[in-house]
């Protein structure tokens, strides 16, 4: 305080702008928290999703319940297949890697815990994004060129193995990729014409021409991406044959209201979780190597990706995107 009197008035001046800016910007941002803490919604993912499929005005809560325990989708007015729900899910499941991507890049969330978190709206403007100049893609490759990839062709069997043997993915392998000074993975995607996705627009159309896809992303190194096989990727129903709706499972509890569902619910009341999606994906990783890739090539890591993740579905084939499920072992 000695201090602060023997100083110049010029410089008293600058100490209380300094002060009294510290003091705005902390008790801004304590406003700020208290004002989300109680307006953030609890369980929105869920009550966001429930407004996919809502219930007609004109029709009681029984049947509503009834019919969607029988499969029935209310915004669509019909009952999918199997398989069609596996298509509305993959659009779906696209839907969420855009939003994923796009957020990252605008840096609402960042990568946190093997997963991803929100930022709040303040942090926003003191934290980069860190897709870098790689900028978060989603891609799409046709089956049909997959083979002008080795590198992507031993992905794509190494999958197949993995869900017909129901095995895990945790492999070596080396490829005649020699040039130290090319991006390997990025390469591989121009050999097999991948296109990229920026709008729900591009992958629809793409869709149409395709009864497969490969979807490709790119968060923010050029050394790793992750391929997801639709031909590969599964609708599970609680009816099936050995899937017991006890082993499905969730990490969200109360601690965690806004990503968890009202435990006071059945949710297959609500059309939900009568079907769950599993995308198969897989991750792949260039490895930094000590030897010369000139001479030795280059080795790539593949490794199996949020394998056992399963997405409930509603009857309309749309994602709850939280809380995540998993299917213990039986």
């Amino acid at each position: 305080m000695a201090l602060y009197f023997s100083l110049p008035e010029k410089k008293k001046t600058k100490v209380k702008f300094l002060i009294t800016a510290v003091i705005v910007i902390l008790l801004g941002y304590s406003l700020y928290r208290i004002y989300t803490e109680i307006n953030i919604k609890p369980y929105r993912y869920w009550y966001q999703f429930v407004d996919k499929n809502p219930k007609p005005w004109n029709v009681s809560f029984e049947e509503f319940s009834r019919r969607n325990r029988e499969g029935y989708c209310w915004a669509d007015k019909k009952t999918y297949t199997k398989e069609e729900l596996k298509e509305k899910a993959i659009v779906s499941y696209i839907k969420m890697e855009l939003l994923k991507m796009k957020s990252l890049r605008e840096g609402w969330i960042r990568e946190a815990g093997g997963g991803y978190e929100e930022r709040s709206y303040l942090s926003r403007f003191f934290f980069k994004s860190n897709c870098g100049k790689f900028q978060c893609k989603v891609l799409m490759i046709s089956p049909l060129s997959i083979n002008r990839s080795s590198v992507f062709e031993k992905a794509q069997k190494l999958m197949q193995e993995s869900v017909q043997k129901n095995t895990e993915i945790n492999q070596e392998a080396s490829f005649n990729l020699y040039d130290k000074n090319r991006d390997y993975l990025l390469s591989e995607l121009h050999k097999v014409n991948s296109i990229e996705i920026k709008d729900n627009h591009d992958f629809l159309s793409h869709i149409k021409n395709h009864n497969d896809l490969i979807v490709a992303g790119i968060e923010k190194s050029n050394k790793n991406l992750f391929l997801m096989f639709s031909a590969y990727s599964l609708i599970i129903s609680s009816q099936d044959k050995g899937i017991n709706q006890g082993k499905f499972s969730s990490t969200m509890d109360e601690y965690f209201p806004d990503l968890s569902i009202p435990k006071n619910i059945d949710i297959h009341n609500y059309g939900v979780g009568l079907y769950y999606f599993s995308p198969k994906k897989i991750n792949l990783h260039e490895k930094y190597e000590q030897e010369d890739p000139q001479k030795y090539g280059k080795k790539i890591l593949f490794r199996n990706l949020d394998n056992n993740i399963y997405y409930p579905i509603n009857n309309c084939g749309d994602l709850l995107v939280k809380p995540v499920y998993f299917l213990e072992s039986r």
